[in-house]
């Protein structure tokens, strides 16, 4: 099937099941009142598209239902011009060609309700309401009097209405319901339920930001993304990647309600189109007070008030994109010019006026002078629109090409990941820097991290930093460099290197240099175990930062706010760690790069994973793949790695493999090589290969102690023992003794309440997690306690523990894990024997199973026989259903 084709199918399916959502409330109280004589009816008000008509339709959907005479009626400015024009359709012939008496009118359409009604009042349905003639409007309200009808009508805000009409409403008697948009967290539920699926949260920022809740404008967005494939699922969640296009539908309705301005109001509009945000001083200047009022009257802008300007902007966001594609292209580079010239003309006080002026002049003549260029490049570069800062800089460079205008291309370069492009420019700036010791550290600096992140050459980054260091002038510039080796270490899987190397950095170096080497002490703390050091150093650090200010080459100081994310996850605080994760999250603004959100948005899956939100967690990393799709091909592996074992303790195997699949197309990455490890292991467990996903872990766990990364150590031994492996515990305990927080040492005394296999130390480690919130552990570890109980026979025990098990798989989101395969048998089956059954319910045959285990066939079918009995099935297909019985009746269905 073609992807548009795809495409095509996807949006009939959504079309086709549009909810309709988040009006509950108020379909319920309008219901209730129907049988209410003083209650005349209701009238909905609210802005266009707000659902009006669709909340009119439910009520009359369920009065239908309820065997009401129900009728419609719709009023527009066409039907405004004959009277009874709306309701014509609604009465006998005989009366409308005699209806010269206005009098007698009532009485007759009266008998007709009458009739019709067969004792209840008639459901009168006006759909803009405010558009009714005088004529029907008076009847409308007889009808309402005499308690024949029950009116549902809709206004739209903001119009000018007859006093007559109006009258209809204004009645005490007629409840008013006034609608606005949907909050982001309703749009959330309604994207939800309208795709069938889960949807990653920045798709349902970026819908949020456009649509602005308005359910007309969402549905019309969302199919026409669907359509033209910007929206789709992949992974099983629904992304969004491109801007949001108005459909044909929606640009017809936004044209209609603008196609009735005249041409100077019009004028004004796209004025404000192109120009948004725009000060209020200035636009009346250049259009008049009286433009600006008439225009906020009508609802067609919005004027905000913050510190010190009053931006206007178009009432809708909507509104901006379909009037800027109308603009002609030379009415478009008239009006970027006359604002140009109107900031200058006015002294050009405001630091974005430099981008504004720059902009136009390229756009209008192709070139501007080059220090404007430059400048707005540093601005541009200051709002991460690298983009624009490319766009700037090179237009900079073709006067000429400086080391300051190599620095800020290369690093925009970077950060659009043409890595290629951006090496190319940064060397050639690092070969002409001459005596510029301003320039050198940070040109230097940006190379080394392209060399490392981008291009992933760490050595070569390490030997470029040994030779710049030899041409440092000054010990600012070599401390600088010295924390840069720092950062490269970290970054390459070299933690406690990393960290001999920052030691010989005195306290009273530079700040920048001092920054730049506690973002590289971060990660390293964390990996040896520092986690309340590593916390200490980045709260400093984040000050310091912060009071820096600005710095080219240089990450932002949310950085240290994602290495706090991470200490206190391991720290066993994961309420902390994934609130300030969200924190972070909302606050890095929409139009930012794709990759500034990733790592919160990667940690916060992570954190769901461990505290059991699996398909929440899947959300998030779907969303983090997606983040770097194109680009960071390290941190993908990462992301893809972590998503892997995400589906695979869903159970979601073709999920897991086609992740790992991926991952191991891409090329080698050395920062987090323990979280490389997990998908790949769990995909493994999940398709069966229980030995190999064991020996993957174990492996893993014995490269990391050899660089020093104890806390991921300890992760991969600890998830060899949720696997079976036994008999290491040990050192999982050497690692709880150097790691600080709650959650290494938890995990070892999991691992040796495993090796000991005594009930009472089970039941210590399910306390332990269910303690700091891991709670898909905790089930694991009730599973196996109340296994444990069985075998020494204290069955009321093992009955309560039963039932915690299932309590808090119940608290988890769609767990199917191993260690949560159990079964109701008064003896329990042993671990090889669940390994065993696990593989054969899957459909694998005593020979496979024979060669994934390292066993005889003959051995695989005795283990068999014995767990038939114990669970009292005499069939390979009946396994399944006998492995799941407690665990699936406990759990609740996924998101």
């Amino acid at each position: 099937m073609t992807p548009g084709r795809a495409a095509s199918l996807a949006g009939d399916s959504v079309r086709a099941r549009w909810p309709f959502v988040g009006r509950h409330v108020e379909v319920e109280g309008i219901v209730s009142s129907l049988d209410d004589l003083d209650v005349l009816g209701v009238v909905i008000h609210g802005a266009p598209g707000v659902g009006k008509s669709r909340l009119a339709e439910e009520v009359l959907a369920i009065a239908e239902a309820q065997d009401r005479w129900c009728v419609r009626a719709v009023a527009s400015d066409r039907t405004r011009q004959v009277p009874l024009g709306a309701v014509a359709h609604l009465l006998p012939a005989r009366i409308l060609l005699d209806r010269s008496d206005p009098l007698t009118l009532f009485p007759k359409v009266a008998e007709t309700v009458k009739a019709r009604g067969k004792g209840r009042r008639v459901l009168l349905l006006i759909d803009d309401i405010h558009l009714l003639d005088s004529t029907t409007a008076t009847l409308v309200g007889q009808l309402l009097d005499a308690r024949l009808n029950f009116l549902v009508g809709t206004v739209r805000s903001g119009e000018s209405v007859a006093n007559n009409v109006a009258a209809l409403w204004r009645d005490d008697r007629i409840i008013r319901v006034d609608l606005g948009d949907f909050s982001r967290d309703e749009l959330d539920g309604l994207l939800q339920t309208a795709l069938g699926g889960p949807i990653a949260t920045d798709a349902v920022d970026s819908i949020w930001a456009v649509s602005q809740g308005n359910p007309l404008y969402t549905r019309e967005l969302v199919l026409a993304g669907i359509d033209g494939g910007q929206l789709r699922q992949e992974r099983g969640v629904w992304r969004l990647e491109g801007p949001l296009v108005a459909s044909a539908r929606l640009a017809d309705a936004v044209a209609a309600r603008l196609d009735v301005l005249d041409s100077e109001t019009r004028a004004v509009i796209d004025k404000v189109a192109l120009w948004e945000p725009v000060g209020l001083t200035m636009l009346e200047s250049v259009v008049g007070a009286g433009a600006v009022e008439h225009l906020e009257r009508a609802g067609l802008v919005r004027i905000r008030s913050d510190v010190r300007r009053q931006p206007v902007t178009l009432a809708h966001p909507v509104y901006g994109e379909i009037v800027r594609a109308a603009v002609p292209a030379t009415t478009r580079r008239r009006l970027l010019l006359d604002r140009t010239d109107w900031i200058e003309e006015h002294g050009a006080r405001r630091r974005d006026d430099v981008v504004t002026i720059a902009g136009a002049y390229l756009d209008a003549t192709g070139s501007a002078d080059p220090e404007l260029l430059m400048s707005a490049a540093w601005f541009a570069r200051h709002n991460d629109d690298h983009v624009q800062v490319e766009r700037l800089a090179r237009a900079a460079a073709s006067h000429g090409t400086t080391p300051e205008c190599g620095l800020l291309l290369g690093e925009a370069l970077h950060e659009l990941a043409r890595y290629d492009e951006a090496g190319e420019v940064l060397a050639a700036a690092l070969q002409s820097i001459g005596s510029d010791e301003r320039l050198f550290a940070p040109l230097v600096e940006m190379h080394v991290r392209n060399l490392m992140w981008g291009l992933h050459h760490p050595d070569h980054a390490l030997s470029v930093l040994h030779d710049m260091r030899a041409r440092a002038r000054d010990e600012n510039t070599s401390n600088e460099l010295v924390a840069e080796e720092g950062m490269v270490l970290s970054y390459s899987g070299r933690p406690l290197e990393a960290l001999d190397v920052l030691g010989a950095l005195t306290d009273d170096v530079h700040p920048r240099a001092w920054v730049i080497a506690a973002i590289a002490a971060e990660p390293a703390l964390i990996a040896t175990g520092q986690f309340s050091s590593a916390i200490e150093v980045g709260n400093d650090a984040y000050d310091d930062h912060t009071r820096l200010g600005e710095h080219i080459a240089m990450a932002r100081p949310h950085v240290h706010l994602s290495f706090k994310v991470d200490a206190l996850a391991y720290l066993g605080r994961f309420d902390e760690s994934s609130a300030l994760a969200l924190e972070c999250y909302a606050a890095i603004p929409r139009d930012a790069p794709a990759n500034a959100a990733l790592w919160f948005v990667t940690r916060l899956g992570r954190n769901a994973m461990v505290v059991g939100q699996l398909e929440t967690a899947r959300r998030w990393l779907v969303e983090g793949v997606a983040r770097c799709e194109r680009r960071d091909v390290g941190p993908r592996r990462v992301v893809l790695s972590l998503l892997a074992a995400c589906a695979a303790w869903i159970g979601d195997v073709d999920v897991a493999t086609a992740a790992v699949d991926e991952l191991e197309r891409l090329e080698p990455f050395a920062y987090l090589p323990g979280e490389q490890v997990l998908g790949p292991a769990w995909t493994a467990a999940a398709t069966g290969s229980l030995p190999r996903a064991r020996a993957l872990l174990l492996n893993g766990a014995r490269a990391l102690e050899d660089s020093g990364h104890r806390t991921m150590e300890a992760w991969l031994l600890h998830d060899a023992y949720r696997l079976g492996h036994r008999g290491t515990s040990e050192r999982l305990a050497e690692l709880a003794e150097l790691c600080e927080g709650e959650l290494v040492p938890a995990w070892a005394v999991h691992a040796a309440a495993l090796d000991s296999d005594r009930a009472a130390d089970l039941v210590d480690a399910t306390d332990r997690f269910e303690r700091i919130g891991t709670l898909l552990l905790a089930a694991e570890a009730a599973t196996e306690a109340t296994h444990a109980l069985q075998r020494e026979r204290d069955q009321r025990a093992a009955a309560a523990m039963r039932a915690r098990a299932a309590a808090l798989i119940d608290a988890c989101e769609s767990p199917r894990t191993p260690a949560l395969v159990t079964s109701e048998a008064p003896v329990p089956l042993t671990a090889r024997e669940r390994e065993i059954c696990t593989l054969a319910a899957a459909g694998v045959s005593s020979p496979e199973i024979a060669e994934k285990l390292y066993l005889s066939v003959r051995t695989v079918n005795n283990h068999l026989q014995r767990a038939y009995t114990k669970l009292g099935v005499t069939k390979r297909r009946e396994l399944a259903t006998a492995l799941a019985s407690s665990a699936s009746s406990s759990q609740r269905p996924g998101v």
